[in-house]
């Protein structure tokens, strides 16, 4: 909360924006490029996009297993 409001919001469009990225690099190199851990209201789709982040950095592929395994790695299992 900002000041006792919430900030606007739009838990689809991150929830999408994450699943692009595991999708196609493209979309990764876009995400990473224009989105940072911070614009995420979730946290935990912040910290998801954090492991993404963190295997495109490495050259790594990027799938539902590498990113759960890039998770445990950061101490941050879901």
């Amino acid at each position: 909360m900002v000041n006792g409001r919430i900030p606007p919001h739009n838990l689809e469009a991150e929830e999408s924006l994450l699943g692009a990225m595991l999708l196609s690099k493209e979309a990764t190199a876009e995400g990473v490029e224009r989105v940072a851990a911070e614009d995420f209201y979730a946290p935990q789709n912040g910290v998801i996009f954090s492991a993404i982040q963190s295997l495109y950095r490495q050259g790594e592929p990027i799938d539902a297993v590498m990113v759960r395994d890039e998770l445990v790695r950061m101490d941050q299992p879901l």
